[in-house]
């Protein structure tokens, strides 16, 4: 039996130590760009008006596109029935369907560009104000944002594991 488990292990980790690297250096890529004009030039790059509003503007559209989702997610018929008996029951898949749908939504970018116009300041979000910069050549300032919006998801994705993988139940 042992010898079943440790080889059903080999090809997992051949296909690990084939993605790390993969997921890794793009990842990687964004931060290193992003400082490569030191921290002062990094805070300069995300201090500019333009980037302040696309990051903000991003943050409002996925906190009001994920509590829409939320709302409407949930409408089960009886409140007092949600309230007490599905809710509680939901509350898991709610709390994770919420941060996936706020994340995905940080970062959506095909969609957003179709809708929005793109417009600077007035409907620029920070995936659409990344491209704009990687357009005009300003690598640094692109990978600043990018890397703000890559912390970012990994604080999410952390409050995910933390409050609904983390837990063992009995």
């Amino acid at each position: 039996m042992k010898t079943r488990k440790k080889q059903s292990w080999i090809p997992v980790s051949l296909l690990l130590m084939v993605l790390f690297p993969l997921l890794l250096l793009p990842l990687a890529s964004i931060f290193v760009f992003a400082g490569k004009g030191g921290w002062s030039s990094f805070v300069a790059a995300l201090m500019t008006e333009d980037a302040l509003f696309a990051i903000r503007f991003s943050i409002l559209v996925a906190l009001i596109t994920s509590l829409i989702n939320g709302l409407l997610g949930t409408f089960a018929s009886q409140w007092q029935t949600f309230r007490q008996v599905i809710l509680p029951a939901l509350k898991g898949g709610l709390f994770s369907g919420s941060l996936l749908t706020f994340a995905h939504s940080l970062g959506e970018f095909g969609a957003t560009v179709m809708v929005s116009g793109n417009l600077r300041l007035k409907t620029q979000t920070a995936p659409l104000y990344i491209f704009a910069q990687f357009e005009a050549g300003n690598i640094e300032t692109a990978n600043a944002v990018a890397a703000v919006l890559a912390v970012f998801s990994f604080a999410l994705f952390y409050l995910l594991l933390r409050f609904t993988g983390g837990k063992r139940r009995t």
